[in-house]
């Protein structure tokens, strides 16, 4: 996990990299181009917020009643995901917005929203096994 959050973290970087290095293509002239990425990068962290809550959050409770239930396993690593992928997708929106021409200071705010929530999503333990093993007796 913690692999795949590293390589999102390198991802997103290299987004906002690609983003000032790269010249525009003027695809997004259009006057509601701003306000459409906007409401898309809106309806995102609305999207993220219920995975985090409605989702993640229960399956990491599931791991924590039962460590051992690999259904409850994947569920929340399933949800990691999901999570981790809308995160990076905001970061793309500044990518995006940014390849349409629009300033650094238009797109910085996609940029840190989404950087900062996969940085917030570092893999955590979830659980601890209580069990451990018998003594020895000679």
């Amino acid at each position: 996990m913690r692999m795949m959050w590293f390589g999102l973290i390198a991802a997103n970087l290299l987004y906002v990299y690609i983003g000032q290095t790269e010249p525009a293509l003027s695809w997004l002239s259009f006057q509601q181009a701003g306000k459409i990425f906007a409401i898309l990068a809106a309806l995102n962290l609305i999207a993220f917020a219920w995975t985090l809550w409605r989702r993640y959050l229960p399956a990491a409770e599931a791991i924590r009643d039962q460590p051992e239930n690999m259904q409850a396993i994947r569920r929340w690593m399933g949800m990691w995901t999901i999570l981790l992928c809308n995160a990076s997708s905001i970061t793309l929106f500044g990518l995006a917005f940014r390849m349409g021409g629009k300033t650094l200071q238009q797109t910085a705010p996609f940029y840190l929203v989404g950087v900062l929530l996969t940085l917030w999503l570092w893999p955590r333990q979830v659980w601890s096994s209580d069990r451990t093993a018998p003594p020895c007796q000679n």
